[in-house]
């Protein structure tokens, strides 16, 4: 006999049962869609199913489906495998939402004439990019205009995601991009001819690939009097700076909060030594000369008042702002930020060792 697909074979079944986890869901999803929500279950449990049910129930309700458009991206069916294969489909699946919301809301009052006009000009903006960096931005900026669409991106079989995509920051040239062609023309900046060597430098160096850093630094040139070119140049000096404080702070308020001066410069120039990360294992050794509860308490306090960020590198996850030094998997202590790492190389706090 011939194999039958598992899709195949579960869409043979009447949906049975799971009231209870339906209406949560729906409740989850109608109060905070924009938040992270994990499903969990024992494989084969029809999670799959569940999902696809609570799709059909979703776009059931004009309301949701229109103001909160749920795209599901099954890891397993869809072709996630690069960057450019998810903006195709992120594509395919917004261009059948601007259809169907333009069916629905335009024959009715101005109001809705008026948002379907804008969703239409949004579609029509994304719809011939190809860079999922471009069109995160484009989509960014349209969810800041309408704060009323809320859309629920469910990503099934997600434990495959990160053998997908690389996870993190942007690239340098993602970051440069991202940066050019979206935030400077969004604030309204004109960026100098060679802006790519007078000033991207610094910015990436206190942004490094954060969209959040590199709006921030945007904006606020933005608001500043004088040339653009010395605008930027300031306000990364100021992330940077910012950084600086708060390092200098937590290594003079050490003693109240939990750790010493010397545990936290140790840490610091264990992560700068290792070029932007330090396995847990080395802290605890070279730190703490392993004395592991110790080195447990200090990191936890450490970590709670985002002084510095753990990350767990596994053979599954590819991080980009990982030192490609790092390769064995475990525990790794970074700096919070870009900017943040930045001002731990500064050198001053090195010299409490």
């Amino acid at each position: 006999m011939g194999s039958v697909a598992k899709e195949e074979v579960q869409s043979s079944y009447t949906f049975f049962n799971r009231k209870a986890e339906l209406e949560r869901l729906l409740r989850i999803l109608d109060n905070a869609p924009l938040q992270i929500t994990v499903l969990l279950g024992p494989k084969d449990t029809g999670k799959s199913l569940l999902l696809t049910h609570l799709r059909k129930l979703w776009n059931s309700d004009v309301g949701r489906s229109t103001l909160a458009p749920m795209v599901i991206i099954d890891m397993c069916l869809n072709d996630c495998s690069s960057p450019d294969a998810m903006a195709a489909f992120l594509k395919t699946e917004l261009g059948g939402w601007q259809r169907r919301v333009w069916s629905i809301l335009w024959p009715h009052t101005m109001g809705t004439r008026k948002l379907a006009r804008s969703i239409k000009s949004f579609w029509e903006s994304i719809e011939h990019v190809q860079s999922l960096v471009a069109i995160q931005g484009i989509i960014n900026s349209f969810l800041t205009q309408h704060e009323s669409v809320k859309p629920v991106i469910v990503i099934d079989h997600a434990h495959k995601l990160a053998k997908a995509i690389e996870l993190g920051l942007f690239s340098d040239e993602e970051a440069k991009q991202f940066f050019s062609e979206y935030v400077a023309p969004t604030v309204g900046l004109t960026l100098p001819q060679d802006w790519e060597t007078s000033v991207w430098p610094s910015i990436f160096e206190a942004a490094g690939g954060s969209p959040y850093l590199l709006k921030t630094v945007a904006c606020n040139a933005s608001l500043d009097d004088g040339e653009c070119a010395t605008n930027l140049l300031a306000q990364a000096q100021d992330l940077i700076d910012m950084e600086k404080v708060n390092l200098e702070i937590a290594l003079d308020l050490g003693e109240e909060e939990g750790w010493t001066r010397a545990e936290l410069a140790g840490i610091v120039k264990a992560i700068v030594q290792g070029g932007g990360a330090v396995t847990y294992k080395k802290v605890v050794a070279e730190v703490f000369r392993w004395q592991i509860n110790r080195a447990n308490e200090v990191v936890k306090r450490l970590v709670r008042n985002k002084v510095i960020h753990v990350r767990v590198l596994t053979r599954a996850t590819k991080y980009r702002d990982m030192p490609a030094q790092h390769t064995e998997a475990g525990a790794y202590l970074m700096a919070t930020s870009p900017a943040a790492y930045a001002a731990m190389k500064s050198g001053s706090y090195l010299l409490y060792c």
